[in-house]
């Protein structure tokens, strides 16, 4: 028998309101959201069954069209990591059936502006490229995707001291100083790579499903059905 961990608190300033859920789009046809936590750490598991995504022609801009999958809970949001698995179908004349785009998930809706998906389009999940091969195409996606590191083959001794550099050209000093950079640029990337925080105090964020496709590939507005699973996992850190 399972039972539901989540229990009542009175919400105090500064706390985070235990009993707080996501809200998942029940409006959507197609869309259920399983929910888990351990008072700490929350995941919501998003099943997709043939979800449509009606895109709207931006002419010489693409084609563009979102669906709201859920609203967080008040709070900073914490992103720990977000992974979709997904097969895409196209069922409209609008787009071709070799289409190239990209699909995302962010806090906003994608904007017509351009065929990118960028910003608080993508602020949960990165952009991520498909081309359609008879209508259909697979995204496997992860917001944790890590960074290259940088390689440092200058010679140099990394400290915690950039020494100054004068007139006169000292390699040594040059080198020291170029590996101590790349050794605190690393330390940041390591420190921060895959870290996503969203500022929901006064204003619960949402979450959109966001697709584009490229003008060349699309004359009209269409629909793409969208199969399959959206993981996110995050921390409510509380409110302010």
């Amino acid at each position: 028998m399972a039972y539901n961990t989540v229990t009542q608190a009175r919400r105090q300033p500064g706390t985070v309101q235990l009993d707080q859920k996501p809200m998942v789009n029940t409006a959507i046809t197609g869309l259920k959201g399983d929910i888990y936590n351990d008072r700490v750490f929350n995941q919501i598991v998003l099943t997709l069954t043939s979800v449509p995504i009606t895109t709207v022609d931006a002419t010489t801009n693409g084609n563009h069209g979102s669906a709201k999958l859920l609203d967080f809970p008040v709070g900073l949001i914490k992103i720990v990591g977000t992974t979709a698995s997904l097969a895409l179908l196209n069922n409209d004349t609008g787009i071709d059936s070799d289409a190239v785009g990209a699909i995302s998930i962010g806090t906003t809706a994608v904007a017509n502006d351009n065929a990118t998906l960028t910003t608080t389009e993508a602020d949960i999940l990165a952009s991520n490229a498909f081309t359609l091969v008879s209508n259909a195409a697979s995204v496997a996606a992860k917001s944790s995707a890590n960074i290259t590191a940088l390689t440092d083959s200058s010679g140099g001794t990394a400290s915690d001291t950039l020494a100054a550099i004068t007139g006169s050209y000292v390699e040594a000093t040059i080198e020291n100083t170029v590996a101590s950079l790349a050794a605190k640029i690393n330390a940041l990337i390591a420190q921060s790579s895959g870290e996503i925080v969203l500022s929901g105090e006064s204003t619960a964020k949402d979450a959109y499903l966001n697709i584009a496709v490229a003008a060349a590939d699309a004359d009209a507005a269409g629909v793409i059905y969208v199969t399959g699973t959206i993981v996110i996992t995050y921390v409510n850190l509380g409110d302010i």
